[in-house]
C-alpha cells in the first residue's frame, strides 16, 4: 500500500519526466556535438539539460521527504491504534465483571418489560450506539422492520426513544467520584 501511494503520485510522474528530459537532451547534445551545431546551441540545450536535472533531483529529494513522513504518520497511526486496543483490552478485562453483571440486569429489565428476542437484540444494538441501518444491515432485516421493533421496544418500557433507553441503563452509573 505505501509503494502504491509512491508511485501514484503526481511528483513522482513528474520527477520521470524530468529525468526523462535530461536524458533525451543529453543524448541530443551528443548529436548535435557530432553534427557540428553551434557552441550556442549547444550551450542552450546543455542548459535545458542541466535545468530538468536539477528540478529532478530535487523532486526526488521532496518525494523521498515525503514518503519517510507518510511512512512515519502509517507507523504513529499503527502504534496509536495497537495502544488503543491494548487499552480497550485492560478495560474489558479489569470491568469484565461488572460488565456481565450489567448484561445480566439489562437482559432481567428486558424480560419484565416482555421483549421478544427479537426486540432484545435491537435494544442491545441501539445501546451500543447502532444506527437503525446498521442494526438492519446485522440483522438481515429491513430497516422499516428495525424500526417497527424499537417503536415497540419504546412502547413496552415507557420510554420516548434511543437517548431514554440509554440514560434508563446508565445515568446511575455515570456518577462523579470524589477526589
Amino acid at each position: 500500500m505505501r509503494d502504491l501511494f509512491f508511485w501514484k503520485s503526481k511528483r513522482t510522474h513528474l520527477f520521470w519526466v524530468l529525468l526523462a528530459v535530461t536524458v533525451f537532451e543529453l543524448f541530443d547534445i551528443i548529436g548535435d556535438f557530432r553534427g557540428g551545431e553551434s557552441f550556442a546551441h549547444l550551450l542552450g540545450e546543455g542548459l535545458i539539460s542541466f535545468a530538468s536535472f536539477v528540478g529532478a533531483v530535487g523532486l526526488g529529494r521532496k518525494i523521498l521527504r515525503q514518503r519517510a513522513e507518510h511512512e512515519e504518520a502509517l507507523e504513529n497511526a499503527h502504534k496509536a491504534l495497537t495502544e488503543a486496543k491494548a487499552e480497550a483490552a485492560r478495560w474489558k478485562n479489569e470491568a469484565s465483571t461488572y460488565l456481565l453483571g450489567l448484561s445480566h440486569a439489562i437482559d432481567g429489565q428486558f424480560q419484565r418489560w416482555g421483549l421478544t428476542l427479537a426486540e432484545k437484540e435491537i435494544g442491545l444494538l441501539i445501546l451500543k450506539g447502532l444506527s437503525l441501518k446498521e442494526i438492519a444491515v446485522i440483522r438481515n432485516v429491513s430497516e422499516k422492520t428495525v424500526r417497527a421493533q424499537s417503536l415497540a421496544i419504546y412502547s413496552k418500557s415507557g420510554l420516548k426513544g434511543r437517548a431514554e433507553l440509554s440514560a434508563f441503563f446508565l445515568e446511575d452509573l455515570l456518577v462523579p467520584t470524589e477526589g
